[in-house]
């Protein structure tokens, strides 16, 4: 039976080999479907010898060789004639009408070549060169059938056209993920010298909290949108505006790119730019398939090891997912997107104040099983927030790293360092809710700075160990190993391609990372994970619980690599036992009176504890008794007015103080007036300040101008330009919150004056109303008319503490008058306000102008008591060009179809002329 068998297999490959010269002799590809294990295709792709793998659902793959590669008799096969496998799940003709395609090939210099031959009406809108990914467009249904018959047609599916900014509103809170901490203790992480790429619409770069960080390329969009400065202000604002809208990595610069195109930007440009970082807050429909845009981003990361790309995970949390294995359970599988299902990039979803998760918020597992999202970070409106957040929060962990190592860290080490560091939300250990964890920005540069993490390489079949010390006195041990693998084929069933397992041991103990069902029903997806070998994830996650002390060793073994080696990398966390420590608010953190604020700290108690609060040094007051320490938060109100503050947490008999903090109202900045050459700037007095600080936008931040103890300040505009000021108050030698920054140019004050409007009463008389902007070094209110061409005083009003001061002029005639207002200083200057014009017809007023006027102007202006009153207009010979009622006192009368030269009106009343005269049109 050997003997028998061994002449069959040569058989049959002679014939496949003669089939196979044949093919290539004709340039022509040939699809194999071969029933063989995963480790025999990576075999023979860690040889060259296959050119295209693609994994199907029932377990067979496609295949195609390279010409003369061997290996290939070793795998039986047959041809396939069919080629509706290309296509994705539930892909019909009728998608082809109007829709994008996202096609995956093999050649696209041969793809474009046969298009241009076979598919003259064919639209290549974009392409990603470096994962051969295209982006088209068919007018046909028949066209489908002729690109299926392309040999180096891969995969064909649709890409949606309708994207989704996936948030509308914003407030941030950088205390939820631990931001706040590391801004107070490593000042020197602010993202100063690194470049993050938002994938959207265009924002504002002339806004403050961007000033200095923004900047343009080749790829930003047109279209600017509110949503794009949100994000770019979560990632990097300078917190000028409002304190909250000070962004994670704060000091990095900021750029977008279109979303119009779902593939990866390119990557020499995006490597030009300077990106470490791309945030993607979008979202389309929900497509449960490893597509063309999921390759190209895995593609996009291998070419470029330190490029993060993160995704918002969706608000489409109440979405069913019509396809794939999960179609139709409810509360799983709906990420807004296939390229969401990449395996080297993040996907992170929202949690609220409270670190949970809503309902409406998309969930995992990914189309194949895969633990998604990875991460979840505080989003007020959803997780685009989120993902804004935690792109920033990647910012900073790539600056630690970087001022320590003097390059930037792999992509997949951040991934790392962010999973182990994280924090344990929403059901206990992993799920697909809210996957590993919560952020927490302060232990992920603690664990950079320590160094807990191991960059390493690993061969087929290897194994390499990494030891882990233990102290003594270890609450929970986190380990995560991850790596950027190589991407898949678009429509593979499967995702994974290198796999390598991890295991923790210590002597005869060991533990292997945690898994989740991803059985295709909702109790499964369910369950709470177990310990086993991960063959599906790209990332290792292990954790163990009161470790005793002691040196474990991290196994990372590989028995099934499809490339000669693969890069690795390992980190770790150690939460201390029976540790405490505030993390909002800090000695930095300035909160706002009268609002609420949540305490937060890091603990690794399990017991309950007393909050206390000492406002202005007085004694102690319990806020609330037997708080859940493992909340690791609780809210309260801020009390009025102006102080400082100190919250203890009373744990047994221990206490645990906060920094003290500073407690302020904030402080409305108003324009006493803008004048020419200097400003006036006017704010309330806080009672309990001893000073108050000017800030002034001074380049990328606001920065303090002047110190007062008064409450104004005048400034001259030659001495600062910058137009955006705010108010900080100081109390015990400690600044308290700034208040809005105003530009002062838009606050509709004028030099010692906000409007001045005359209007006609009922009882015919002109009222004259003058609102001033400050009463500072004025005497008196000067009101006057224009009579015979010059402005003539009516009357002077003595100033008060009043801003409105008004006159009734009642001697009024007909026609057009003109009233101005002199505001008297002290030091015998005027300062005078703009003209207002009052139009008043009498039954003896007919006024026509301007006269003469411009043909351009194209309409007159005609001032009556418009009752019954028609105005006809006619040329020099007496011919009638024109005549119009006049429906008002004011009438605008059209002369658009007049020539420049002479005319004649006539005014009627009741059909008799009361008014007549010349017009010039020149």
């Amino acid at each position: 039976m050997n003997v028998y068998y061994i002449i069959k297999r040569l058989v049959v490959s002679i014939a496949l080999i003669f089939i196979y010269s044949t093919i290539y002799s004709q340039n022509k590809l040939q699809h194999i479907l071969v029933k063989a294990s995963r480790e025999e295709i990576n075999e023979l792709q860690r040889t060259h010898a296959i050119k295209f793998a693609r994994a199907l659902p029932s377990g067979d793959y496609v295949c195609f060789f390279n010409e003369n590669a061997q290996g290939r008799e070793r795998l039986r096969g047959e041809y396939i004639n069919d080629n509706r496998w290309k296509l994705a799940p539930a892909f019909t003709k009728t998608d082809i009408t109007g829709n994008i395609l996202s096609v995956q090939v093999v050649d696209v210099y041969v793809f474009k070549q046969y298009i241009r031959e076979h598919i003259s009406r064919c639209e290549i809108l974009n392409e990603h060169a470096a994962s051969n990914t295209i982006l088209l467009r068919l007018n046909a249904e028949n066209d489908l059938d002729i690109l299926l018959e392309c040999d180096v047609v891969v995969f064909i599916g649709i890409s949606p056209e309708e994207i989704i900014e996936e948030t509308s509103n914003s407030f941030q809170d950088i205390g939820v993920n631990k931001v706040n901490i590391v801004h107070n203790i490593y000042h020197e992480l602010s993202g100063e010298g690194l470049n993050v790429c938002i994938k959207e619409r265009s924002f504002d770069t002339t806004d403050i909290d961007l000033a200095g960080r923004a900047f343009t390329s080749m790829l930003t969009d047109e279209e600017r949108s509110l949503h794009a400065a949100q994000m770019a202000t979560i990632i990097a604002g300078g917190g000028n505006s409002i304190p909250a809208s000070k962004g994670a990595a704060w000091a990095s610069r900021i750029t977008a790119s279109s979303f119009s195109n779902l593939l990866p930007d390119d990557g020499a440009t995006l490597s030009s730019l300077g990106i470490s970082v791309q945030n993607h807050s979008y979202g389309v429909s929900v497509d449960n398939i490893y597509g063309a845009e999921a390759h190209a981003y895995d593609v996009s990361v291998n070419n470029n090891s330190e490029l993060l790309h993160i995704f918002s995970a969706g608000n489409s949390g109440s979405t069913v997912s019509t396809s794939g294995t999960y179609a139709g359970i409810a509360g799983y599988a709906n990420l807004s997107g296939n390229m969401k299902m990449a395996k080297n990039v993040l996907t992170v979803s929202a949690t609220d104040k409270t670190r949970e998760v809503s309902t409406l918020n998309s969930r995992g597992p990914a189309y194949d099983g895969r633990l998604k999202p990875e991460l979840v970070a505080f989003g007020s409106e959803g997780t685009s927030d989120a993902a804004a957040m935690v792109s920033g929060i990647s910012i900073l962990v790539q600056h630690a790293y970087k001022n320590i190592y003097s390059q930037l860290p792999s992509a997949a080490l951040v991934k790392a360092i962010l999973i182990a560091s994280a924090d344990d939300v929403e059901n206990r250990g992993i799920d697909f809710i809210s996957g590993y964890g919560a952020v927490n920005a302060y232990q992920a540069i603690q664990l950079v700075k320590a160094a807990f993490f191991k960059n390493d390489n690993i061969g087929q079949n290897e194994t390499k160990t990494m030891d882990i010390h233990i102290p003594s006195g270890i609450k929970t041990l986190r380990v995560a190993v991850t790596w950027n693998d190589p991407a898949a084929a678009a429509g593979d069933a499967i995702a994974i391609v290198n796999d390598l397992d991890g295991k923790l041991t210590n002597g005869n103990l060991q533990w292997h990372p945690w898994v989740l069902s991803h059985y295709p029903h909702a109790d499964s997806l369910s369950k709470a994970a177990i310990r086993k070998p991960d063959h599906l994830n790209t990332v290792e996650y292990i954790t163990v619980d009161d470790p005793a002390a002691g040196t474990y060793q991290l196994q990372v073994t590989s028995k099934n690599l499809a490339t000669d080696t693969q890069d690795f990398h390992v980190a770790y966390w150690l939460d201390t036992a029976n540790v405490f420590q505030w993390t909002y608010p800090t000695g930095s953190d300035k909160t706002e009176a009268e609002s609420e604020i949540y305490f937060r700290w890091n603990s690794s108690f399990e017991d309950t504890g007393t909050l206390e609060v000492s406002v202005n040094g007085s004694p102690y007051e319990t806020i609330a008794e037997n708080i859940a320490i493992a909340d690791d938060a609780y809210t309260w109100k801020t009390p009025a007015g102006l102080g400082v503050a100190v919250a203890r947490m009373k744990i047994g008999n221990d206490y645990y103080r906060s920094d003290t903090f500073t407690i302020a109202p904030s402080i409305p900045l108003k324009v006493g007036y803008n004048c020419d050459d200097e400003v006036l700037l006017t704010w309330n007095k806080i009672p309990g300040a001893t000073q108050y600080r000017v800030l002034s936008m001074q380049g990328k931040y606001m920065e303090p101008i002047y110190i007062s103890a008064d409450t104004s300040f005048i400034f001259d505009k030659d001495q600062f330009a910058s137009l955006y000021y705010a108010i900080q108050p100081v109390i015990d030698n400690k600044v308290a919150l700034q208040g809005v920054a105003y530009n002062y140019s838009d606050q509709g004050v004028h030099c010692y004056y906000r409007n001045f409007i005359a209007m006609l009463t009922e009882a015919e008389t002109a009222k004259l109303s003058l609102n001033i902007s400050t009463v500072y070094n004025v005497t008196g209110i000067q009101f006057e008319k224009e009579i015979d061409g010059s402005f003539t005083p009516l009357d002077v009003v003595p100033v008060n503490s009043n801003l409105l001061y008004e006159y009734i002029d009642e001697s009024i005639r007909g026609g057009v008058i003109r009233y101005r207002a002199a505001i008297l200083l002290s030091d015998g200057r005027a300062v005078y306000s703009d003209t207002s014009v009052l139009y008043y017809g009498d039954d003896k007023t007919y006024l026509v102008y301007p006269n003469p006027v411009k043909a351009e102007e194209q309409e007159l202006e005609v001032l009556t008591n418009g009752d019954n009153l028609k105005m006809v207009l006619y040329d020099m010979t007496g011919k009638i060009l024109k005549s119009q009622d006049l429906y008002n006192s004011l009438f605008r009368f059209s002369i658009a179809e007049l020539t420049r030269g002479f005319y004649i009106y006539r005014i009627f009343r009741n059909s008799k002329p009361v008014a007549s005269g010349r017009l010039v049109v020149n």
